[in-house]
């Protein structure tokens, strides 16, 4: 049974090969819904990717677009939003995924960095949240999903620029959910953990460099945290993404839900 069909989706940073966006949206088209891609594009590459991702969901049968977009720039999203609701009809699902990491001593960290966390994975969550909300209502409710990493949960040293950003989603999060519940627009952020991404591999290799190991021996120290003593899967964040899309969560706002297998050992 396909849950989400006849919805819309919304799913920004999508077209990272080996991404949670990419994964998501898949797996919200293998259960019905129509996905528009989002992601900014630079150069032919990303059009490329970006392209291949609307293309894979198309072949699910599906409908799909692809929409270059800075989501840190509100006049590009609020015509990305426009132009799937003029093409698709409205937006049922959002899920803000887009994202960008930044390692390094906070007071080695300048300014500009702790800006740009805030310009992508903050504002840009914002930015997107602000336009869907009306159509959401005049469809009678949806579900918007924030990315707000484990970062958004536990600070971690080496990483203030992006905690920082990632503690404010969930803040804004909980915060939203209160003001649209009454309109069945249901706001919950995910949480994950450590996992198998680019990003992931930056970290590792930030922190190889800085302790004088390789990547691997890193990885298995990083991995003896995690209780499930396992990184994730891109897959297993798009499980639980499309569960909060779809009406079995219909009971589910205004959480920060962990899905790090047990990671860190805090939790």
């Amino acid at each position: 049974m396909r849950s989400l069909k006849n919805r819309v989706a919304i799913v920004t940073g999508a077209s990272s090969p080996y991404g949670m966006g990419r994964a998501a949206a898949l797996r919200l088209a293998r259960e019905g819904a129509q996905v528009a891609v989002v992601d900014l594009v630079t150069d032919g590459a990303g059009r490329r990717a970006l392209d291949k991702v609307a293309a894979e969901i198309e072949a699910l049968g599906v409908g799909s677009m692809a929409l270059a977009c800075d989501v840190g720039e509100a006049d590009q999203v609020a015509h990305c939003v426009a132009q799937v609701i003029g093409e698709l009809g409205g937006v049922d699902i959002l899920f803000n995924n887009a994202g960008v990491g930044a390692a390094g001593l906070c007071e080695e960290t300048p300014l500009e960095t702790f800006d740009r966390m805030y310009r992508v994975n903050t504002r840009g969550t914002i930015a997107f949240t602000k336009q869907v909300i009306v159509t959401m209502k005049q469809r009678g409710g949806g579900s918007i999903i924030n990315n707000a990493s484990i970062g958004g949960l536990y600070g971690d040293a080496h990483f203030s620029a992006y905690d920082a950003s990632k503690f404010a989603v969930v803040g804004f999060t909980r915060a939203v959910a209160l003001e649209l519940g009454r309109y069945n627009i249901r706001v919950n952020a995910i949480c994950p953990g450590l996992v198998d991404t680019e990003m992931g591999q930056t970290m590792l290799g930030y922190f190889a460099e800085l302790s004088g190991d390789t990547p691997q021996a890193v990885r298995a120290d990083m991995t003896n945290s995690v209780a499930l003593g396992r990184w994730g899967k891109v897959e297993e964040i798009a499980a639980v993404v499309a569960f909060l899309a779809g009406d079995e969560a219909s009971y589910i706002t205004g959480i920060a839900m962990p899905v790090a297998g047990g990671y860190p050992p805090a939790l």
